[in-house]
């Protein structure tokens, strides 16, 4: 799937018109990744995509206010928020996501489509991605995006890109394929 369903939430505009590459999975996890080298140096132009399970409401919010505190938010293209699913304490998701919103100093959407619940579908971080008539849509630009993504499990591995892409034998060898299902590289 490459493509969710989105809508606006809070005070962004129906007929709001995003491009960006996307970055984002799991708030608390993503969260404790702030300052570390794991971390992008910056997330000027990218759609952050959110969800999370398992935590209070205010815990959420406080880690929003944290990305707020570190700037991270306010060059973002916009956010996305999935499902907050499970969550403990005294409010409901719905009170959550509208508190987000009220934090939020950019265009920020909300889609049923992923989190830990049915549908969860896969977002691509460092795909492209736009957002537009309530669809967020994703394409990744086979080989260049591709191999960039791969670049850390090809050094784990010790593995050059070029190994990754002509070795059989590796655990990688489904890959060689481009995103069209032609082949590519050695």
């Amino acid at each position: 799937n490459s493509a969710i369903r989105v809508s606006p939430f809070g005070g962004s505009s129906t007929d709001t018109t995003v491009q960006g590459t996307l970055i984002g999975g799991c708030l608390s996890v993503l969260s404790a990744l702030i300052g570390t080298p794991y971390f992008p140096k910056t997330l000027q132009g990218y759609i952050l995509f959110l969800e999370d399970t398992h935590e209070t409401a205010e815990r959420v919010l406080r880690f929003w206010n944290q990305w707020l505190d570190c700037d991270l938010v306010a060059g973002l293209a916009a956010v996305v928020v999935g499902r907050f699913t499970d969550l403990s304490g005294g409010h409901d998701e719905e009170w959550l996501v509208t508190r987000l919103a009220e934090r939020c100093t950019v265009p920020l959407f909300r889609s049923p489509d992923f989190g830990h619940i049915s549908p969860n579908h896969p977002l691509v971080i460092g795909a492209d991605a736009r957002i537009d008539g309530g669809i967020l849509k994703w394409r990744l630009d086979c080989p260049q995006q591709f191999l960039s993504m791969m670049v850390s499990a090809s050094t784990i591995d010790g593995l050059s890109q070029g190994d990754l892409l002509r070795s059989k034998e590796s655990k990688y060898a489904d890959w060689k394929y481009g995103c069209d299902g032609y082949p590519y590289g050695g």
